[in-house]
């Protein structure tokens, strides 16, 4: 993505940004797994769920399925009223019943969970807490792009329009999220160098993938 941010591309730099999002989520959510030793369980083809895995373990394909399939297993848990005795499990359940618990038009408990971007960032705010680094690098992804009901990337073709984005429009809606930063400058700045050093805890000058952004930019660069 930051190719095509230095190559103005910057419709399908947005389609990016939402990706990242998404996929900071899944990281998000399964190293809260990972640290808290909370497993997993999803379906298997045969529709029948594996045994608990660890977070590390379940692969890197359709991974919001199988956390769909772990948050079903979960609601089946509550409405049969099998309790945990995990803390990991109980936070979960937490989130289950306070976001997607009761509803009103059915006047009943439904569960019915879809893991989606929104979905991440309900998880991110819950498992984390509202004030924590995690939550404040997934909110500044949404600033890119979005404020209230005004959304760059929905507008343009890589999703449900066809209008163009340019670097102004983006600066624009960084200026309403209260970010006076120029789109490279806060890309690099609020959210790839946060990542690696907040989340992951590398410095980007040894992450592989800056290396090979670096070196496609330079030869681009002397075309």
């Amino acid at each position: 993505m930051e190719i095509e941010l230095k190559r103005g591309e910057y419709a399908n730099f947005l389609a990016r940004v939402y990706r990242l999002e998404e996929a900071i989520g899944q990281y998000l959510f399964l190293k809260w797994c990972n640290d808290t030793r909370t497993k997993i369980r999803y379906k298997k083809e045969d529709k029948k769920y594996t045994p608990l895995v660890d977070a590390r373990d379940i692969g890197e394909d359709d991974i919001n399925k199988k956390l769909e399939d772990n948050f079903e297993d979960l609601a089946y848990r509550i409405r049969r009223r099998k309790p945990s005795r995990h803390p990991g499990v109980n936070k979960l359940t937490e989130f289950i019943k306070s976001h997607y618990g009761y509803d009103p038009e059915e006047n009943k408990y439904k569960y019915a969970i879809k893991i989606n971007t929104k979905t991440y960032h309900a998880l991110v705010k819950h498992l984390y807490g509202e004030n924590s680094k995690e939550c404040k690098l997934y909110e500044n992804i949404q600033k890119i792009y979005k404020k209230d009901d005004k959304n760059l990337r929905h507008t343009t073709i890589v999703a449900h329009g066809f209008k163009g984005v340019n670097k102004d429009m983006i600066n624009e809606m960084l200026a309403k999220n209260e970010i006076n930063k120029d789109i490279e400058e806060f890309f690099t700045e609020d959210i790839k160098n946060k990542f690696y050093k907040k989340i992951i805890g590398e410095d980007v000058e040894d992450n592989i993938f800056d290396k090979i952004n670096n070196e496609i930019i330079e030869y681009l660069n002397n075309i």
